[in-house]
């Protein structure tokens, strides 16, 4: 209920105008990293824009590929087939998180 309060106060006092606007020409022959926090860990994304001021490459590493590194090194356990769910749970993985 906090969190809806919250939101529903910076939804008041937002300034008038458009809240999303074209982002227009790329400069040429650039790249540009930008990374947030999730729910999961760190968020990165990163985009390489080519001589003709087009997006050239664009790479996301979400949380979830960070985390599974670590995954190995906390189902070393006997019980395994029993803690597997609780371990893959607890770190947050998915196999469309890490498909990049």
């Amino acid at each position: 209920m906090q969190a809806l309060s919250i939101i529903d106060q910076v939804i008041d006092h937002l300034p008038p105008g458009p809240v999303c606007v074209p982002m227009g020409q790329l400069p040429p022959g650039g790249s540009a990293l930008g990374w947030a926090e999730s729910a999961r860990g760190e968020c990165i994304h990163w985009l390489l824009v080519g001589e003709d001021g087009t997006l050239e490459r664009y790479r996301v590493r979400p949380a979830s590929f960070a985390n599974w590194q670590a995954f190995s090194h906390a189902i070393t356990g006997h019980n395994i087939l029993t803690d597997f769910p609780v371990i893959e749970q607890s770190f947050g993985l998915s196999f469309a998180g890490a498909d990049c």
